[in-house]
């Protein structure tokens, strides 16, 4: 369970549970191969999700990505979103202004839900993909009524199609209730327009 990829995955749920507090900590994480050791600097934050993805270019190694409430790990400054090589931490573009809650692998590129209105400064709604260069909105994102705070909670993938749950009663335009699929061009409810879920527990 210590090596590869298993270890990485380990090591952001041990280092999830111990950077809440305001103060910068050290933790020790998991790393493949045989076990050590690394120090961890976390300025006030948290974890809250992570997947493996292998950006597109040629070459590439598969990073382990994660996803929270930060604006810096081991002093490299990214908010929201970071990457792990195996050797160093690596910000993705600039990160979002916000927190991300959900991370998923689509059609090759990273994607990350959350609550955020912008990704690397590019306009996207709770939502963004990233392609291994830039930041891109899926669609016109999540959306809630005015007044209300959307976000999304959750990724996952299936048949083809990416699902993302949360707060919101819009996807892309389309009537959804908190729950949405998006099929690499559109947005569209599980059922019919405006159908979905009820609330979110």
């Amino acid at each position: 369970m210590c090596k590869s990829k298993i270890g990485w995955f380990v090591s952001v749920i041990l280092v999830s549970g111990a950077v809440s507090s305001a103060q910068a900590q050290e933790c020790e994480t998991w790393l493949s191969g045989d076990l050590h050791a690394q120090p961890l600097t976390f300025s006030g934050g948290v974890i809250m999700c992570a997947t493996e993805w292998t950006p597109p270019a040629p070459g590439s190694a598969p990073l382990l990505v994660v996803g929270g409430s930060f604006t810096q790990i081991g002093g490299v400054q990214s908010q929201g979103v970071m990457a792990w090589d195996g050797a160093s931490w690596r910000p993705l573009g600039n990160g979002v202004n916000g927190d991300v809650y959900g991370l998923a692998v689509y059609n090759g590129e990273l994607v990350a839900g959350g609550l955020f209105n912008q990704a690397s400064g590019v306009p996207a709604k709770n939502i963004a993909r990233f392609n291994g260069s830039s930041w891109s909105p899926l669609g016109t994102g999540l959306d809630l009524a005015i007044g209300l705070t959307p976000y999304c909670d959750t990724l996952t993938v299936y048949n083809n199609e990416l699902y993302a749950a949360g707060i919101f009663w819009s996807a892309g335009g389309i009537s959804a209730r908190n729950v949405a699929r998006w099929n690499g061009q559109t947005w569209a409810p599980l059922g019919l327009p405006g159908s979905g879920l009820s609330m979110i527990a």
